[in-house]
């Protein structure tokens, strides 16, 4: 198996018939949008070459629940959901994301605390944090970073948007 873009792309065998390709990532008006792949046996090329479009994969956004960016809850409908999610629309593959940390900022006694937190779940010390918030005062889900579900070896990216609930 060969490409026109050698040394952008790994190729790797996974079984026969089977291989994995990853396209180093392409940004500006540099980038190639196009991937030609052709079939090699005894240094002579079988069938036609295969033509692949790429694309850049989207960041995704996070939410709570039903709520994205910015919404409203009462206290006992923000413990419902069991963590953050990380969230993709109107991609045409079916791609996963993982939340991996967070810092959730919120009111505490002596003014704003900020908790991180490794994981996408809401922890037993976030749960109790939620009891102690009043209504009107606002929580925020901010520096989450996350990985593409079930990709080894990546490393975590931060999430631009952050999530804002207010209680309601």
């Amino acid at each position: 198996l060969h490409s026109n873009l050698p040394g952008e792309c790994k190729i790797r065998r996974i079984k026969n018939g089977t291989y994995s390709i990853v396209v180093k990532e392409q940004r500006g008006k540099d980038r190639h949008k196009e991937l030609k792949l052709s079939v090699r046996a005894n240094n002579k090329v079988v069938g036609k070459p295969i033509l692949f479009r790429l694309k850049n994969v989207p960041e995704p956004y996070p939410k709570v629940g039903k709520v994205a960016g910015y919404g409203e809850m009462t206290r006992s409908e923000i413990g419902l959901p069991s963590g953050l999610t990380a969230r993709l629309d109107n991609f045409e593959f079916d791609l996963r994301y993982e939340v991996v940390s967070y810092t959730m900022s919120y009111p505490g006694a002596s003014g704003q605390q900020d908790l991180r937190v490794k994981g996408r779940k809401f922890t037993d010390v976030v749960k109790k944090e939620f009891k102690s918030i009043k209504r009107g005062q606002t929580i925020i889900f901010r520096d989450i970073k996350y990985v593409i579900a079930g990709v080894k070896g990546q490393k975590p990216k931060s999430m631009q948007q952050t999530v804002t609930i207010k209680i309601k």
